[in-house]
């Protein structure tokens, strides 16, 4: 496969998904009247739960569902840590990258 048929179906494939993206909202639009109640019913048991589950702090689990909980995550001041890592290189073996991923944007209007 050349680079030229890649890119005509890599571009085949984004105007798919902007074409469902779209599709999906028309259809997301026209069932929120009929959502509105359930969202809001789903929201308030929701935050309850949240409520519920922090201040036991440990998750809790049923035949249909878990509430996990999920302690505070451990974050460093990635600037302070980077200006420390010029005069003390051997921190940098601590550090870790992530694997890069796609997004998708959908432009509108176009």
């Amino acid at each position: 496969m050349d680079d030229e048929s890649l890119k005509i179906t890599l571009t085949e494939k984004l105007n798919l998904i902007a074409d469902l993206r779209l599709r999906y909202k028309e259809a997301e639009i026209k069932f929120k009247s009929e959502t509105a109640e359930l969202t809001e019913m789903l929201e308030n048991l929701e935050n309850d739960v949240n409520k519920e589950v922090l201040s036991l702090g440990a998750s809790v689990k049923t035949d249909y569902i878990t509430a996990v909980y999920n302690k505070g995550k451990e974050t460093w001041d990635k600037k302070l840590l980077s200006g420390y890592a010029e005069t003390h290189p051997e921190i940098l073996a601590a550090r870790k990258i992530g694997e890069p991923s796609v997004s998708f944007h959908i432009r509108t209007g176009v």
